[in-house]
């Protein structure tokens, strides 16, 4: 067997622990993942305000928008937990006995599902 003392494996090395480090550092933390979660619940309710077919549909779905801005941070920030891995970090919202992934944070951005799959959520559930 060949033994790794050369130049090539400290560089693999450094090269590992440097990534390592730029995981570590960028990690979200959990008030990031709750105020992606409100933008995209936020935007999510003014999409479907936009697409209500009456006026009185629209003028419902804006009361819940600005109702929702009113108490929508408390609500999530209450639902969901951020597990924080060191190198990223992971929403999860306990709903009707199971875990669901909601956001995973990595290199300093949360990702979040998209409005649609959203939109499609909620209507499951109700």
């Amino acid at each position: 067997m060949k033994s790794c003392l050369g130049l090539g494996c400290l560089v693999t090395l450094l090269a590992t622990v440097a990534l390592a480090v730029a995981l570590a550092v960028t990690c979200p933390k959990p008030a990031e993942h709750y105020k992606a979660l409100n933008e995209l619940v936020g935007h999510t309710i003014e999409s479907q305000a936009a697409s209500s077919d009456g006026l009185a549909q629209q003028v419902i779905a804006a009361l819940g928008r600005v109702a929702y801005d009113q108490v929508g941070s408390g609500i999530v920030e209450r639902m969901v937990h951020v597990d924080d891995y060191v190198v990223l970090s992971i929403g999860r919202m306990h709903w009707q006995g199971e875990d669901h992934v909601v956001s995973v944070g990595i290199l300093g951005h949360v990702v979040t599902p998209s409005e649609a799959q959203l939109a499609e959520a909620v209507r499951e559930a109700l």
